[in-house]
């Protein structure tokens, strides 16, 4: 092996005292990086170990938050565009009405041209916002959707009297209105000579029958004491006219309150409820029970 030749052992010495002051050195910086790495992951496992007080001021910070959002919401109106009839927009506006939720209905009037057909002019509403040209359309502040089903839940989550529904409650309402989603595509298909009356009759009569079987013998379906989504579904569904009850009628199977006593007591109820009512009067098209053809008998309107 060769050895390093120093000019004098003053050097040689110099050279191993500093050699070994070097290894001394790193490993004294190994020994505090260790320690420096160890302390930080002491520090993340105490935050990751906060105490339930922190957990809590955590989560009362999120829910301001949370309401801080939609109370600016509220403040900023929905608007609701839809045609002036009872169609996909009539629960959106009755879950407005009796959840007491403020809105600005933009009713489209009148919704048919001369020839019997959707007056023109509406799809620009849905194709400023990217969706497909149909209503109903919602503007809230920056928020906007289209499909009713989702402005019905949305309407609902927002709604100053439903804040307190359980999500139990909440699912039974979207059931009801989904089932009013189903009985809207065959009724309107009937108007627009899509199927025939004789198709949608044995439709009707099914669908009666599964919801007069899901209503209670009293009370509204949720228990509560003021009517909810579901509620308000089987009034669209019994007494609106366009599109439910103007097929049902040209099929020969309008609602028969006799035959349905469930229904038509929980309509009832519904519709009598303060802010339901209200609504219904002051309604400026009367949507629910719109009637354009006039398809329906006179004390249909009475």
């Amino acid at each position: 092996m060769h050895e390093q030749s120093f000019p004098d052992r003053r050097h040689r010495r110099w050279h191993i005292n500093n050699s070994f002051f070097s290894k001394a050195l790193a490993k004294f910086e190994t020994r505090e990086s260790c320690a420096a790495k160890k302390r930080r992951i002491a520090a993340q496992d105490a935050g990751n170990k906060s105490s339930p007080c922190s957990h809590w001021i955590h989560n009362l910070a999120q829910s301001k938050i949370t309401t801080l959002i939609k109370e600016r919401m509220i403040m900023a109106k929905p608007v609701l565009n839809y045609f002036s009839i009872c169609g996909r927009g009539e629960l959106a506006r009755l879950v407005a009405a009796a959840g007491e939720l403020s809105i600005e209905d933009k009713a489209w009037s009148p919704a048919f041209d001369d020839t019997g057909s959707w007056r023109q002019g509406y799809a620009d509403i849905g194709n400023k916002h990217g969706f497909p040209g149909t209503m109903p359309v919602l503007e809230h502040d920056e928020f906007n959707l289209f499909e009713a089903q989702a402005i019905e839940s949305y309407f609902a989550s927002i709604a100053p009297k439903y804040q307190d529904l359980t999500p139990q409650q909440r699912a039974k309402d979207l059931m009801f209105a989904l089932i009013k989603a189903d009985i809207n595509i065959p009724t309107e298909n009937v108007l627009f000579k899509k199927i025939t009356p004789e198709d949608l009759a044995p439709i009707m009569i099914k669908w009666y029958g599964y919801i007069e079987g899901l209503c209670p013998e009293s009370g509204y379906v949720n228990g509560l004491e003021f009517p909810t989504m579901a509620d308000l579904a089987v009034v669209v569904i019994c007494k609106g006219c366009m599109p439910f009850q103007a097929a049902s009628q040209m099929s020969g199977v309008a609602f028969d309150p006799v035959k349905y006593p469930k229904m038509e007591r929980i309509a009832t109820l519904a519709m009598d409820y303060g802010p339901v009512a209200a609504f219904l009067e002051k309604s400026e098209h009367k949507t629910l029970k719109a009637d354009p053809f006039k398809i329906m008998p006179e004390e249909y309107h009475a």
